[in-house]
Protein backbone atom coordinates (compact mmCIF):
# COMPACT_ATOMS: atom_id res chain seq x y z
CA UNK A 1 0.00 0.00 0.00
CA UNK A 2 1.36 3.41 -0.81
CA UNK A 3 1.95 6.04 1.78
CA UNK A 4 -1.02 8.29 2.48
CA UNK A 5 -0.92 11.78 3.95
CA UNK A 6 -2.71 15.04 3.52
CA UNK A 7 -0.62 18.17 3.31
CA UNK A 8 -1.31 21.25 5.36
CA UNK A 9 0.65 24.44 5.61
CA UNK A 10 2.97 24.83 8.55
CA UNK A 11 2.63 28.46 9.54
CA UNK A 12 0.56 30.88 11.60
CA UNK A 13 -1.07 29.04 14.53
CA UNK A 14 -0.77 25.52 13.19
CA UNK A 15 1.76 22.99 14.37
CA UNK A 16 4.11 21.85 11.61
CA UNK A 17 2.00 19.17 10.00
CA UNK A 18 1.45 17.15 6.87
CA UNK A 19 -1.24 15.26 8.73
CA UNK A 20 -1.66 11.63 7.86
CA UNK A 21 -5.09 10.12 7.49
CA UNK A 22 -4.99 6.65 8.95
CA UNK A 23 -2.06 4.31 9.35
CA UNK A 24 0.32 3.85 6.45
CA UNK A 25 2.13 0.66 5.56
CA UNK A 26 4.71 0.40 2.80
CA UNK A 27 5.43 -2.91 1.12
CA UNK A 28 8.60 -4.56 2.40
CA UNK A 29 10.49 -4.04 -0.87
CA UNK A 30 8.84 -1.64 -3.29
CA UNK A 31 9.02 1.94 -4.45
CA UNK A 32 6.26 3.71 -2.55
CA UNK A 33 5.10 7.32 -2.58
CA UNK A 34 2.40 9.53 -1.18
CA UNK A 35 -0.87 9.68 -3.11
CA UNK A 36 -0.74 13.39 -2.40
CA UNK A 37 1.78 13.56 -5.25
CA UNK A 38 -1.15 12.62 -7.49
CA UNK A 39 1.10 10.23 -9.35
CA UNK A 40 -0.38 7.12 -10.95
CA UNK A 41 2.96 5.59 -11.94
CA UNK A 42 6.63 6.49 -12.18
CA UNK A 43 6.21 6.80 -15.94
CA UNK A 44 3.91 9.79 -15.37
CA UNK A 45 6.55 11.87 -13.57
CA UNK A 46 7.74 13.89 -16.62
CA UNK A 47 4.19 14.96 -17.37
CA UNK A 48 3.47 15.68 -13.71
CA UNK A 49 6.53 17.91 -13.42
CA UNK A 50 5.54 19.87 -16.52
CA UNK A 51 1.99 20.54 -15.29
CA UNK A 52 1.01 23.45 -13.03
CA UNK A 53 1.40 22.29 -9.44
CA UNK A 54 -1.69 24.16 -8.26
CA UNK A 55 -4.00 24.64 -11.26
CA UNK A 56 -6.09 27.76 -10.99
CA UNK A 57 -3.82 29.28 -8.34
CA UNK A 58 -1.29 32.10 -8.83
CA UNK A 59 2.27 31.08 -9.56
CA UNK A 60 5.09 31.22 -7.02
CA UNK A 61 7.12 34.44 -7.14
CA UNK A 62 10.87 33.99 -6.69
CA UNK A 63 13.73 36.47 -6.71
CA UNK A 64 17.41 36.07 -7.44
CA UNK A 65 20.21 36.33 -4.87
CA UNK A 66 20.28 40.13 -4.86
CA UNK A 67 16.48 40.35 -4.77
CA UNK A 68 16.23 42.39 -7.93
CA UNK A 69 15.05 39.96 -10.60
CA UNK A 70 11.68 38.30 -10.19
CA UNK A 71 10.55 35.04 -11.75
CA UNK A 72 7.16 33.39 -11.48
CA UNK A 73 6.96 29.58 -11.60
CA UNK A 74 3.95 27.31 -11.81
CA UNK A 75 5.46 23.87 -12.47
CA UNK A 76 8.01 21.69 -10.71
CA UNK A 77 10.32 21.93 -13.72
CA UNK A 78 10.26 25.71 -13.53
CA UNK A 79 10.70 25.69 -9.75
CA UNK A 80 13.69 23.33 -9.79
CA UNK A 81 15.35 25.27 -12.60
CA UNK A 82 14.92 28.53 -10.66
CA UNK A 83 16.25 27.05 -7.42
CA UNK A 84 19.31 25.75 -9.29
CA UNK A 85 19.92 29.34 -10.40
CA UNK A 86 19.80 30.54 -6.77
CA UNK A 87 16.27 31.93 -6.81
CA UNK A 88 14.26 31.90 -3.58
CA UNK A 89 10.86 33.16 -2.37
CA UNK A 90 10.48 36.87 -3.01
CA UNK A 91 8.80 37.67 0.33
CA UNK A 92 7.24 36.09 3.42
CA UNK A 93 3.99 35.32 1.62
CA UNK A 94 5.89 33.40 -1.04
CA UNK A 95 7.83 31.53 1.67
CA UNK A 96 4.49 30.14 2.87
CA UNK A 97 3.39 29.24 -0.64
CA UNK A 98 6.71 27.60 -1.48
CA UNK A 99 5.90 24.78 0.94
CA UNK A 100 3.71 23.12 -1.70
CA UNK A 101 6.64 23.01 -4.11
CA UNK A 102 9.08 21.67 -1.50
CA UNK A 103 6.62 18.91 -0.60
CA UNK A 104 6.20 17.72 -4.19
CA UNK A 105 8.93 18.77 -6.58
CA UNK A 106 12.07 17.33 -4.99
CA UNK A 107 10.42 13.97 -4.39
CA UNK A 108 9.19 13.79 -7.98
CA UNK A 109 12.68 14.67 -9.19
CA UNK A 110 14.32 11.91 -7.17
CA UNK A 111 11.66 9.30 -7.89
CA UNK A 112 12.55 9.57 -11.58
CA UNK A 113 15.80 7.69 -10.98
CA UNK A 114 14.68 5.62 -7.98
CA UNK A 115 15.00 1.84 -7.99
CA UNK A 116 13.43 -0.97 -6.06
CA UNK A 117 15.66 -1.61 -3.01
CA UNK A 118 17.39 -4.94 -2.65
CA UNK A 119 16.59 -4.95 1.06
CA UNK A 120 13.49 -4.31 3.14
CA UNK A 121 12.22 -0.76 3.19
CA UNK A 122 13.18 1.44 6.10
CA UNK A 123 10.40 1.96 8.65
CA UNK A 124 7.71 0.21 6.59
CA UNK A 125 5.12 0.84 9.30
CA UNK A 126 6.03 4.48 9.87
CA UNK A 127 7.55 6.26 12.83
CA UNK A 128 7.85 4.74 16.29
CA UNK A 129 8.26 6.31 19.72
CA UNK A 130 12.07 6.08 19.44
CA UNK A 131 12.08 8.00 16.14
CA UNK A 132 14.27 10.80 17.51
CA UNK A 133 16.98 8.24 18.23
CA UNK A 134 16.81 7.08 14.61
CA UNK A 135 16.97 10.54 13.04
CA UNK A 136 20.12 12.63 12.60
CA UNK A 137 19.94 16.28 13.72
CA UNK A 138 17.62 17.85 11.16
CA UNK A 139 16.22 21.33 11.69
CA UNK A 140 17.63 23.60 14.38
CA UNK A 141 16.91 27.15 15.51
CA UNK A 142 19.63 29.67 16.20
CA UNK A 143 22.55 31.52 14.72
CA UNK A 144 25.14 30.01 12.42
CA UNK A 145 27.13 28.67 15.35
CA UNK A 146 24.12 26.58 16.37
CA UNK A 147 23.67 25.28 12.84
CA UNK A 148 27.37 24.45 12.66
CA UNK A 149 27.18 22.56 15.97
CA UNK A 150 24.26 20.49 14.68
CA UNK A 151 26.18 19.65 11.52
CA UNK A 152 29.20 18.53 13.54
CA UNK A 153 26.94 16.39 15.72
CA UNK A 154 25.48 14.80 12.61
CA UNK A 155 28.92 14.13 11.16
CA UNK A 156 30.00 12.47 14.40
CA UNK A 157 27.04 10.08 14.21
CA UNK A 158 24.87 11.57 16.94
CA UNK A 159 21.11 11.29 16.77
CA UNK A 160 18.74 14.23 16.93
CA UNK A 161 17.82 13.16 20.46
CA UNK A 162 21.47 13.11 21.53
CA UNK A 163 22.08 16.53 20.04
CA UNK A 164 18.99 18.06 21.66
CA UNK A 165 18.07 16.12 24.83
CA UNK A 166 14.98 18.27 25.47
CA UNK A 167 13.44 17.22 22.14
CA UNK A 168 10.38 15.03 22.65
CA UNK A 169 7.79 13.37 20.44
CA UNK A 170 4.33 14.87 20.78
CA UNK A 171 2.46 13.01 18.04
CA UNK A 172 2.86 10.03 15.75
CA UNK A 173 0.43 9.04 13.01
CA UNK A 174 1.98 6.50 10.69
CA UNK A 175 4.51 8.39 8.56
CA UNK A 176 3.85 11.70 10.32
CA UNK A 177 5.86 12.76 13.37
CA UNK A 178 5.61 15.87 15.52
CA UNK A 179 8.09 16.99 18.18
CA UNK A 180 8.97 20.01 20.30
CA UNK A 181 11.87 21.15 22.45
CA UNK A 182 12.38 23.38 25.48
CA UNK A 183 13.63 26.26 23.35
CA UNK A 184 10.32 27.03 21.65
CA UNK A 185 10.87 24.89 18.58
CA UNK A 186 8.08 22.90 16.94
CA UNK A 187 8.95 20.28 14.35
CA UNK A 188 7.34 17.78 12.01
CA UNK A 189 8.86 15.08 9.83
CA UNK A 190 6.90 13.27 7.13
CA UNK A 191 7.97 10.34 5.00
CA UNK A 192 7.01 11.07 1.39
CA UNK A 193 8.60 8.13 -0.43
CA UNK A 194 10.57 4.93 0.08
CA UNK A 195 12.99 3.65 -2.55
CA UNK A 196 16.62 3.05 -3.44
CA UNK A 197 17.53 6.59 -4.42
CA UNK A 198 21.24 6.05 -5.05
CA UNK A 199 21.39 2.76 -6.96
CA UNK A 200 23.34 0.98 -4.22
CA UNK A 201 20.50 -1.39 -3.38
CA UNK A 202 19.82 0.16 0.03
CA UNK A 203 16.45 1.51 1.03
CA UNK A 204 16.08 5.24 1.58
CA UNK A 205 13.44 7.61 2.88
CA UNK A 206 12.49 10.86 1.18
CA UNK A 207 11.24 13.15 3.93
CA UNK A 208 9.98 16.69 4.38
CA UNK A 209 10.82 18.31 7.69
CA UNK A 210 9.27 21.47 9.04
CA UNK A 211 10.32 23.82 11.83
CA UNK A 212 8.78 26.87 13.40
CA UNK A 213 8.93 28.78 16.64
CA UNK A 214 6.06 28.17 19.04
CA UNK A 215 5.07 31.83 18.80
CA UNK A 216 6.18 32.26 15.22
CA UNK A 217 4.11 33.06 12.16
CA UNK A 218 6.28 31.41 9.51
CA UNK A 219 7.68 27.93 9.04
CA UNK A 220 10.59 26.51 7.11
CA UNK A 221 10.34 23.33 5.05
CA UNK A 222 13.30 21.19 4.07
CA UNK A 223 13.64 18.05 1.99
CA UNK A 224 16.12 15.27 2.72
CA UNK A 225 16.84 11.67 1.80
CA UNK A 226 17.90 9.39 4.63
CA UNK A 227 19.38 5.91 4.56
CA UNK A 228 20.56 3.49 7.21
CA UNK A 229 23.83 3.91 9.11
CA UNK A 230 26.85 2.41 7.37
CA UNK A 231 27.57 -0.03 10.19
CA UNK A 232 23.90 -0.71 10.86
CA UNK A 233 24.12 1.06 14.21
CA UNK A 234 23.19 4.58 15.18
CA UNK A 235 20.85 7.05 13.47
CA UNK A 236 20.05 7.12 9.80
CA UNK A 237 22.33 9.10 7.50
CA UNK A 238 21.30 12.11 5.46
CA UNK A 239 22.56 11.68 1.90
CA UNK A 240 21.39 14.97 0.45
CA UNK A 241 22.79 18.45 0.96
CA UNK A 242 21.31 20.52 3.78
CA UNK A 243 20.24 23.33 1.46
CA UNK A 244 18.27 23.60 -1.80
CA UNK A 245 18.33 22.04 -4.29
CA UNK A 246 19.11 19.15 -1.89
CA UNK A 247 21.42 17.33 -4.28
CA UNK A 248 22.44 13.78 -3.46
CA UNK A 249 25.88 13.63 -1.88
CA UNK A 250 28.33 10.73 -1.83
CA UNK A 251 28.55 9.38 1.70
Amino acid sequence: MRIKFVKTRCFLLTICSLALTGASHAQDTAIAWSPDLKLSSLADIPQKMAEPLNPGQPGLNLSNANGKILRMVTTCNEFLEAVAEDYSPANNLEVKRESWYVQACYALRDLQTARTPMESNLLPDGWSTDALDKLPPLDVFGEQSVVDAAQKAEESGKSWQEYEPSLRVTKIEGDHLEAEDDHGGLYSVDIIARADFTGDGHSGLAIVSCERAVNGTLADYNYYILTSAKNGKGPMRRITARNPPYALTAK
